[in-house]
């Protein structure tokens, strides 16, 4: 490696790590429990609350490509029985409710 090539990785390296610190920092910014069970509530489920968060990786927890983080939900259906849901978001687009079967 020449001497400008050296010079040059440390910076592109800060760069780097700056740009994907500020990613990161979106993503979390787009976290919305209280909107996850909001949702939830709108479809007709009650007594729902998060068990988990995953903004990581959402589509492990049953989101799509598109989602930018994820919730796991307790709740109760409209018949009273418990049931396991997946709420998700992403920019551009509404929270996303699916019942999970595990």
């Amino acid at each position: 490696m020449s001497k400008s090539e050296d010079g040059d990785f440390f910076p592109r390296l800060i760069v780097t790590i700056i740009i994907l610190g500020l990613l990161l920092m979106l993503k979390a910014g787009s976290s919305d429990p209280a909107g996850a069970v909001q949702a939830a509530k709108d479809f007709g489920f009650t007594e729902a609350h998060v068990t988990e968060e995953s903004w990581l990786w959402p589509g492990f927890i049953g989101c799509g490509g598109d989602d930018l983080v994820g919730y796991k939900l307790d709740a109760l259906n409209p018949e009273g029985l418990p049931v396991r849901l997946v709420a998700c978001n992403g920019y551009f687009k509404g929270m996303t409710v699916r019942v999970v079967h595990e």
